[in-house]
């Protein structure tokens, strides 16, 4: 390679600037307790060039000092990841206090940065609960049916689901899947009831009902059982 070539692709890379496609701030526990340790993590990924800062602040505005850097380090792609750590342990004043990562890169629009938030909760996150669908679309009289349920981005991951049949409770055909973690650092699930539906099903209330230690109150979602087909042609 000419010498000339490898300025030319020298002065592009130079001049490349790519904004983090990701940054978070995590939590171990992701429950915060009073008076444990608590861990805040913010990672920062997939940006260019490497130069990057990263401070912490209180919700009152106080500089956080004592802060572990790791990185930045690259990858394959040549793009670079950071990961900033504190530590603190939780006071009863913290409670619903806030701790902001600022993130300095040259990436970013003015003011050169960019924060990132986060809220110390020790109460958790409550599911998103979603509406009750059914699989097929039009059911059919003793063959099987699936009613199905979203639940997501809950925190902790400990949640109970029931189903009920005109106010009684179905134990057989329900399965829920284990709550998945997502990139957002709370969780999902899905669960489902398997029924073979005879004539008597049509107009019958089936009734989901979510409990989670961070509600005010349990999440109930309703669905009514729809005309039944007797053949393909209806």
């Amino acid at each position: 390679m000419s010498s000339r070539l490898q300025a030319v692709i020298a002065s592009k890379e130079f001049s490349y600037k790519l904004e983090p496609s990701f940054l978070k701030i995590s939590s171990i526990p992701q429950i915060p307790k009073v008076e444990r340790l608590l861990v805040l993590c913010c990672r920062v990924e997939n940006f260019y060039p490497q130069d990057i800062d990263l401070e912490w602040y209180r919700n009152d505005g106080e500089k956080v000092h004592l802060v572990t850097h790791f990185g930045p380090f690259s990858d394959q792609s040549r793009l670079y990841n950071v990961w900033s750590k504190i530590e603190l342990i939780m006071a009863i004043e913290d409670e619903r206090a806030m701790y902001t990562c600022r993130v300095y890169h040259s990436s970013f629009q003015a003011p050169g940065y960019k924060d990132v938030f986060y809220h110390i909760n020790t109460q958790g996150t409550p599911p998103d609960v979603m509406f009750i669908n059914h699989e097929p679309q039009c059911p059919k009289v003793n063959e099987e049916c699936t009613l199905h349920l979203h639940i997501k981005d809950f925190c902790p991951e400990e949640v109970l689901v029931t189903w009920t049949k005109d106010g009684d409770k179905v134990v057989s055909g329900v399965f829920n899947t284990p709550p998945s973690l997502n990139v957002n650092g709370l969780y999902s699930m899905f669960s489902f009831l398997k029924l073979n539906p005879t004539k008597n099903y049509q107009g019958c209330t089936f009734k989901c009902q979510v409990v989670h230690s961070a509600q005010k109150e349990p999440e109930e979602r309703l669905f009514i059982f729809p005309k039944l087909c007797l053949t393909d042609s209806c």
